[in-house]
């Protein structure tokens, strides 16, 4: 409370209003009172449970009311539950957020990740090869819920091949000009007895090069 007297809540980088906000409800949760802020914290932690889909409900949940701490801050409850859970993300996937290499949105997403596994996206983001969206930091929340999010994984989704179909590159069309095939056909032959006799003329072609 005395850092914010010198230094306006606005002014403040997003981890350490994480860290401020975090401070201010357990400080609460401590004192046993405002059940009904423990209540909307609560709600707002456990998103999965109240999310549309179960897919980042965070952003678009409403919540029944406003309580003390929103208002001091400046902030609605939405905003306060994504500080809450930047709070929860390993110190240097927060640094990643302060200077702007991943988003606020993103940052909520990657909090559900375990700890260990918030370690190994770091250090595979020291590479600098990758960057992370919103898609990307929701399948890496999917992928670990579901506990399949391996580091193989993990660097698929980074580099954006993670569920990506095989692509299957056809060979151009074959163009045969007419002054090539005409001295072999007569006028007669139809384009697909043609093409039948030169399908057995290469046959028996590339057998003689065996």
């Amino acid at each position: 409370e005395t850092n914010l007297v010198q230094r306006s809540f606005a002014d403040l980088s997003h981890s350490e209003r994480a860290v401020a906000l975090k401070t201010h409800m357990d400080a609460i949760k401590a004192q046993g009172k405002r059940t009904d802020i423990i209540n909307e914290v609560n709600e707002l932690l456990n998103t999965d449970k109240n999310g549309e889909n179960g897919t980042f409900g965070l952003i678009d949940q409403k919540l029944n009311s406003r309580d003390k701490t929103a208002k001091k801050y400046g902030l609605d409850s939405r905003s306060i539950g994504r500080y809450l859970r930047l709070a929860m993300l390993d110190y240097s996937l927060q640094d990643r957020v302060d200077n702007d290499e991943i988003g606020l949105y993103p940052a909520v997403s990657l909090s559900y990740l375990t700890a260990d596994e918030q370690v190994e996206l770091n250090e595979i983001l020291e590479t600098g090869l990758y960057k992370i969206d919103m898609k990307k930091a929701e399948i890496l929340r999917g992928l670990s819920t579901e506990k399949k999010l391996t580091e193989e994984k993990m660097t698929a989704v980074l580099s954006g091949e993670y569920g990506r179909k095989p692509k299957f590159k056809n060979p151009p069309p074959l163009r045969i000009r007419h002054t090539v095939y005409s001295k072999h056909f007569a006028e007669s032959f139809t384009p697909k007895e043609m093409e039948e006799i030169i399908d057995i003329a290469l046959t028996e072609y590339f057998e003689n090069q065996k």
